[in-house]
């Protein structure tokens, strides 16, 4: 489910893979970003900024298969893969065997990760870096102290998925500890002074991007590291107000509820994260497991499970700082809900409800079966209007069409061109023309000029748009040439040919 037709479903790329591939193919050909920085902490993109641990981890793959959407997606189908025998892991150690497998099996036809690890958003990666930070954790707790170093390693790393871990980190860190050192579970030592000293190596040059972007240093640029300043930094994506806003904890409630935020590249409404029955079990095993911590914590006993509550909770915190709450922006959350699932459905064994069990069983295998058919099915076409296929083949016919001006009505446009037609990065800073020296997204580059979607004015000969734009141009006298999803709209020379 992670790997079978990576390159053709989804069917396209969209507009932020494409952002990361290129990045990353930059990154290869010539040892910069987009912009021009070496070795950036996160890159301008397009003037928001972007995460720059999935560029990095597509780097090899470009390398070995071309600047593909295989080769861009396999580090998302890798991790998540790996993602099944850590969860299992994990859920063995806090939970049982028995919780384990259920868990393994819940994962495994999760509809959100397995949509999740087959396309490369660089904000997917939280969740497993997360995961694999807190598995390491708990092996250098009950194992040897030395795991922490690794813990430490894949924390550090989730820093440089998504901008939200800036915020889940430190206080999943600060429960962890807490419950440790309320329960004397923890002691200071060289393996926690370490675990500390690699958190703090990987976060500095990120403290150090908020200070260049918060305007208290210069931006720096060197062949080592650079910590570029955004034309438009997203500070405001956080805000306190959340805190003490009903609106926000009804956005939040609403999404865990329904499991859909109306984008269909997260999840198919009639699906879910993890099927829409599964909520009075997620609600059952929540409260199992808090009944279980408190009663441990209550007795100043170790829990492992108080390691699971505490990255709900961070998770949820943040999401209450989230202006706009989405399932891109709050993935953080669903392992810890698939855990206690997981957990909720053993209690039906437990309660010796094993009948009750089985026919739950089989309603997740039927409903696993129907989202694998939908998604590699109807669901394609579905998709279609976010990664748009076609668009290769529309640029590459645009581009041998004509060489006077080429206009691009479609979703960030410049980033499709650089995507598709590989386009050197040095080409493209000598040539791309901006509408002024803040703003980061190019009017022109070259013979391409780029406008929105659905524009009305048609004054240029060749043209490429979305299919369902072009009834217009053929109104106007166009040719039109269809590509799936996309089109060239163009107007015959002079001899009609």
């Amino acid at each position: 489910m992670r790997f079978y037709a990576l390159g053709q479903v989804p069917r396209g790329v969209n507009c932020d893979e494409a952002m990361s591939a290129y990045q990353a193919f930059t990154l290869l050909r010539s040892g910069t970003d987009l912009n021009g920085y070496c070795n950036p902490v996160y890159f301008v993109a397009w003037g928001g900024g972007q995460s720059i641990l999935q560029s990095w981890l597509m780097v090899p793959c470009i390398r070995a298969f071309g600047l593909t959407e295989f080769a861009i997606r396999l580090p998302q189908a890798v991790i998540g893969t790996l993602c099944l025998p850590v969860f299992f892991l994990l859920l063995r150690r806090i939970f049982d065997k028995p919780t384990a497998w259920i868990g393994y099996a819940l994962l495994a036809i999760s509809p959100w990760h397995i949509m999740m690890s087959r396309w490369a958003l660089d904000c997917n990666f939280a969740a497993a870096f997360l995961l694999f930070g807190l598995f390491f954790f708990l092996l250098g707790l009950e194992r040897h102290p030395g795991f922490f170093l690794l813990s430490a390693v894949f924390y550090g790393l989730s820093l440089y998925s998504y901008a939200t871990v800036w915020v889940v980190l430190p206080i999943l860190l600060i429960l962890q500890f807490v419950c440790l050192i309320w329960t004397k579970k923890i002691r200071i030592r060289a393996y926690t002074l370490g675990f500390a000293g690699i958190l703090l190596l990987a976060a500095l040059p990120l403290v150090l991007f908020i200070a260049v972007n918060q305007g208290w240093i210069p931006e720096i640029r060197s062949a080592v590291l650079s910590i570029p300043h955004m034309p438009e930094y997203r500070s405001s994506v956080f805000t306190t107000e959340g805190l003490f806003n009903l609106q926000s904890f009804y956005r939040l409630f609403q999404l865990l509820v329904t499991q859909s935020d109306g984008y269909l590249y997260n999840s198919f409404p009639q699906f879910g994260l993890f099927y829409l029955f599964s909520l009075p079990f997620i609600v059952y095993g929540v409260l199992c497991s808090i009944k279980s911590v408190f009663s441990a914590l209550r007795n100043r006993m170790f829990s492992a499970e108080a390691l699971i509550h505490s990255q709900l909770l961070a998770g949820l915190s943040v999401c209450l700082l989230i202006d706009i709450v989405n399932i891109n922006r709050s993935n953080f959350l669903y392992l810890p809900l698939i855990a206690f699932l997981a957990l909720g459905l053993r209690q039906l064994l437990y309660l010796r409800k094993k009948t009750v069990f089985q026919a739950v069983a089989i309603a997740y295998a039927a409903s696993f079966l129907a989202f694998a058919g939908y998604y590699f099915g109807d669901g394609r076409k579905e998709l279609a209007d976010h990664y748009r296929p076609g668009t290769r083949e529309a640029l590459v016919f645009a581009n041998e069409q004509s060489d006077d001006t080429i206009v691009c009505r479609t979703e960030s446009g410049y980033v499709k061109v650089l995507y598709y037609l590989a386009i050197p990065v040095e080409d493209y800073r000598s040539i791309a023309v901006f509408p002024d020296t803040s703003n980061k997204i190019p009017t022109t580059f070259g013979k391409f000029q780029f406008e929105n979607p659905g524009e009305a004015q048609l004054q240029g000969d060749v043209y490429v748009l979305q299919d369902e734009d072009a009834q217009a141009y053929l109104d106007a006298g166009y040719t039109v040439e269809i590509f799936d999803r996309m089109a060239v709209a163009y107007l015959p020379d002079e001899t009609g040919e």
